[in-house]
């Protein structure tokens, strides 16, 4: 009779547990498909921009988009297997949204070519070396005050940045400190001689500084 109670005991016990366990596994279950489905628009965006940063851009990107376009249709033939066509077609469609913004950026929204500034008699051009010159503008000190005998040198930012006249404007100001003032377009912007695009580089551009200020 006791052996009964226990059995009876038991099977109750077992019944409430799974009975609790069920409605928790599926809801885990739905959370993880609906989680599933955001993490597949991911990997096709991390595919897109980790290629392009170990590519360095190969391509102006397109190199990159092709890696995403092909992993969006693994992603969906892998997923899309024992799937219902509307399953299959709701997921294809998220692919080409997720591709979508990744194909905008690849969109050139500069002109390709740039109108060249006007001429400037105040512009020197002085060689740096390596077949590379900068558009100088440079400024002595005035004659009615003390020669400090130190000059201030401007370099503007960018890539795209060069001198502009309220940059012309505020600091040849201090000439009349007794500084002389030198301000230069950096390699390929402003007035500076556009060159090869593949003599271009941040070394360099460090060492047309220093031709400016051993010259200056």
């Amino acid at each position: 009779m006791l052996r009964q109670v226990s059995n009876q005991v038991l099977e109750s016990i077992q019944t409430l547990s799974t009975g609790s366990l069920l409605p928790m596994k599926v809801i885990l279950r739905k959370f993880l498909r609906a989680l599933g489905f955001p993490v597949r628009l991911l990997i096709v965006w991390v595919a897109f921009f980790a290629f392009l940063w170990l590519s360095r851009g190969a391509g102006g990107g397109y190199a990159a988009f092709a890696v995403s376009v092909i992993v969006a249709g693994v992603v969906w033939w892998r997923w899309s297997r024992d799937r219902s066509r509307l399953a299959c077609a709701m997921l294809g469609i998220a692919m080409v949204l997720a591709l979508a913004p990744l194909g905008y950026l690849l969109i050139p929204l500069a002109a390709s070519a740039l109108t060249p500034l006007p001429t400037d008699p105040a512009v020197q051009i002085w060689p740096t070396g390596s077949g590379r010159a900068v558009a100088v503008y440079r400024y002595a000190p005035a004659a009615v005050v003390p020669d400090k005998n130190l000059a201030l040198v401007f370099v503007h930012g960018g890539p795209g940045g060069y001198v502009r006249n309220f940059d012309r404007d505020f600091f040849t100001t201090f000439t009349n400190d007794g500084f002389e003032v030198v301000l230069y377009d950096q390699f390929g912007a402003g007035r500076s001689p556009l060159g090869d695009a593949r003599n271009y580089s941040h070394e360099k551009n460090i060492s047309d500084l220093l031709a400016v200020l051993t010259r200056g």
